[in-house]
């Protein structure tokens, strides 16, 4: 009687384990935001951003570039959109999907930014406060990015 017990104890373990682990997956991020950033330009040899800075000046800055850097995107992993926000509230820019992945393997590494050009917002009265979300399958998938367009 002792060894079924003994195994009736440990398959029901072994079940226990095997189903908190499946749960713990879903719970699980497909990939993880390393950096999200508001800055003045990007490195195009390089694929990094320089001048990150939260405030910029419509008459002396040319762009304001979003930068994301994501670490362990797996193979096939959704595309993602960048949405601008004005100061306004209103949806300024939804970027056409950015594929993160389209290699057969794990990435540990992936960059992507998008720009805006800061031409004539002060005259369309765009100067404030300005809110850019990463999405992937309409969800966001790292803190919003605030900066501030001035005169």
């Amino acid at each position: 009687m002792k060894k079924r017990t003994l195994f009736a104890l440990t398959t029901v373990l072994f079940v226990w384990v095997a189903v908190a682990g499946a749960k713990e997956k879903k719970k699980v991020s497909y990939f993880y935001p390393e950096s999200f950033v508001s800055a003045q330009s990007v490195d195009l040899s390089t694929g990094l951003y320089s001048n990150q800075q939260s405030t910029f000046n419509v008459l002396r800055d040319e762009t304001v570039t979003i930068w994301l850097q994501l670490k362990y995107v797996p193979k096939a992993s959704k595309p993602v959109k960048f949405i601008w926000y004005s100061p306004r509230g209103d949806k300024y820019h939804e970027s056409k999907p950015i594929q993160l992945n389209k290699d057969k393997f794990l990435r540990k590494w992936v960059t992507v930014w998008q720009q805006i050009g800061l031409r004539n917002l002060d005259k369309l009265g765009y100067l404030g406060e300005w809110r850019v979300v990463a999405m992937v399958e309409g969800k966001a998938i790292a803190k919003e990015v605030k900066f501030t367009l001035v005169r």
